[in-house]
């Protein structure tokens, strides 16, 4: 997803494109918001995965639907 209030940094991390700044570069708070968002919904997708993994981990008798 490419950040939808065009951040004014001049680079980009690898994987979750978050911003990364140089010396001239003039953060706004709009930047770190999407960028607050991109690691919000990067850490939620992980949570689900390891709630999903755990449970298909247990033996079908112990199976409760999980308590999100």
């Amino acid at each position: 997803m490419s950040n939808p209030w065009n951040a004014s940094s001049t680079g980009k991390t690898q994987n979750y494109k978050l911003d990364q700044w140089q010396a001239g570069d003039k953060p706004g708070m709009a930047d770190f918001n999407y960028d607050n968002f991109e690691i919000d919904k990067a850490l939620g997708q992980l949570n689900a995965s390891r709630v999903t993994t755990c449970f298909r981990a247990l033996p079908r008798a112990r199976r409760k639907a999980p308590a999100l």
